[in-house]
């Protein structure tokens, strides 16, 4: 019954799109389906997401990328320069 093939003369169709599934495939949505599927799932997981945080009285923002500090010259006084002995 599971992993073997459909009976024949049965056909499945795509879950996404509702045309047929070749007959040795056994997923349910053809492979470019799948993905706008899950494109549209994240969609909306991400709307309503944003929906209840702006409900909740917070904002969602994006936090800019702290630029690279460059180092500081180091000072010959200073604990981390180490001398040669």
């Amino acid at each position: 019954m599971y992993g073997s093939k459909a009976p024949q003369g049965t056909h499945y169709y795509c879950r996404g799109c509702g045309e047929k599934l070749p007959s040795d495939c056994h997923a349910q949505f053809h492979p470019e389906c799948l993905k706008a599927d899950k494109r549209r799932r994240t969609h909306e997981k991400r709307r309503l997401e944003q929906e209840r945080l702006l409900a909740c009285g917070s904002a969602m923002q994006q936090v800019p990328k702290r630029r690279r500090r460059e180092a500081s010259p180091l000072t010959p006084g200073s604990p981390s320069v180490r001398r040669a002995a």
